[in-house]
């Protein structure tokens, strides 16, 4: 007998942001790893078009066999063309934290962000709705009993309103529930805590503040308030669109305006716009990141009027790799790597990048290629699109072929 939890989890309709549904990624993650039974489903397009058969109740998709003991998250490792994702072993837990941590920071939450966060508002979350009992909570939870809930899980804020309670009022929960909840905490600038509100924003101030930042988060607010009472007025305006960096790789724009964009005004719009965001999971999968991207200083415009920068961009990188493709196999002694000219996922920068000498490239393909191979790793050359048995095979194909000794 299975013992394990299910939690059937229906989709949420005109949900605020698409980063925290599990159906977009899950089905990226499945599409990417062409994971389902039925080998010809390989798209969301083909997925929205299925339907329920009449007289039946549903329509199960099933997966392969042979990734139901796969992981969902992997672990990552460095191959001789890049990195590999290993295909049975799991993300580790010390990844996984270092990662939430960043996460944390960048969002501006006040405390460290770690795995149990998730784990600890789920809980509360379950033990302050109608429709979860304490048995199931514990079934849920995998508790013994209430206890270990009311011991480890509890907040000591006490987040019902007491005063109205008290003095026989109707409590306002959906106050209470943004004040004592974590996006009060978040701000661009630093983290800060809620503590009373008006006109449905929120006034902050804090005591403790943290010690790195003391004087900022004594300062901060008291410049805040002074420059309200000085007339500073808000704008009414927000600004709904994604703000991402011109230099991002066009597949990593694709995956956040995808899965950041405002819900549709329409069931067929925010379907449309879910089936976006999952191709875009799906094709982020095969994407290797290269490393941070700068923010860009200002620069004089260099492109003529009415030419798309982006076009320009896309033609002078085809051209690059065109040229870069030549040199390859003409080129006695070329100073292109060839596995990296052949690897579509890396930064078209490390694509194409020619070294100081053809030496520096012997050292690089040693170093880079030759030493990260494995037993079992496959070994080919993308660029002319064979595979090769050995790595003996690899060395002797990139001499001849390619001009590249080792």
């Amino acid at each position: 007998m299975d013992v394990r939890n299910k939690f059937p989890l229906p989709e949420i309709i005109f949900d605020p942001s698409l980063i925290l549904s599990p159906h977009v990624f899950l089905l990226g993650l499945i599409f990417a790893d062409r994971a389902f039974a039925a080998s010809n489903l390989t798209s969301v397009e083909q997925l929205s078009r299925l339907d329920i058969r009449p007289g039946y109740q549903q329509l199960e998709l099933l997966l392969k066999s042979s990734i139901l003991d796969v992981p969902i998250f992997r672990k990552s490792v460095r191959m001789g063309y890049g990195y590999e994702i290993l295909p049975y072993e799991p993300l580790s837990y010390v990844t996984l934290l270092s990662l939430m941590k960043a996460v944390g920071v960048i969002a501006g939450f006040l405390q460290p962000t770690h795995p149990y966060c998730l784990r600890y508002g789920a809980g509360n979350e379950f033990n302050q709705s109608g429709d979860v009992s304490d048995a199931l909570q514990n079934m849920m939870l995998q508790h013994a009993n209430i206890d270990t809930f009311i011991k480890h899980y509890l907040p000591r804020r006490v987040t019902a309103d007491v005063q109205a309670i008290v003095s026989g009022y109707e409590p306002q929960k959906d106050l209470m529930r943004a004040a004592c909840r974590m996006t009060p905490l978040i701000n661009t600038t630093d983290s800060v805590s809620s503590s009373h509100s008006a006109r449905g924003g929120t006034i902050v101030s804090r005591v403790q503040p943290r010690n790195s930042l003391d004087q900022w988060d004594v300062e901060n607010p008291v410049n805040e308030v002074e420059l309200q009472l000085s007339g500073l007025k808000f704008s009414d305006d927000q600004d709904t669109k994604v703000q991402v960096v011109n230099e991002m790789p066009l597949m990593q724009k694709r995956l956040v305006e995808t899965v950041m964009t405002m819900p549709g005004t329409t069931v067929e719009e925010e379907f449309r716009q879910r089936n976006a965001a999952i191709d875009a999971v799906a094709a982020y999968c095969h994407f290797q990141e290269g490393e941070a991207v700068a923010m860009p200083c200002e620069r004089p415009p260099t492109q003529a009027k009415g030419a798309c920068p982006q076009v320009v961009a896309a033609d002078a990188e085809k051209q690059a790799l065109s040229a870069a493709m030549l040199l390859v196999f003409t080129e006695k002694r070329p100073t292109i790597c060839f596995i990296c000219l052949g690897e579509s996922s890396l930064p078209f920068e490390k694509r194409v990048y020619s070294f100081a000498s053809p030496g520096d490239l012997t050292k690089h393909f040693k170093r880079k290629h030759l030493s990260n191979i494995r037993g079992g790793d496959w070994i080919g050359c993308k660029v002319c699109r064979m595979s090769l048995e050995h790595k003996m095979h690899l060395r002797n194909h990139a001499a001849r072929i390619h001009g590249t000794v080792s």
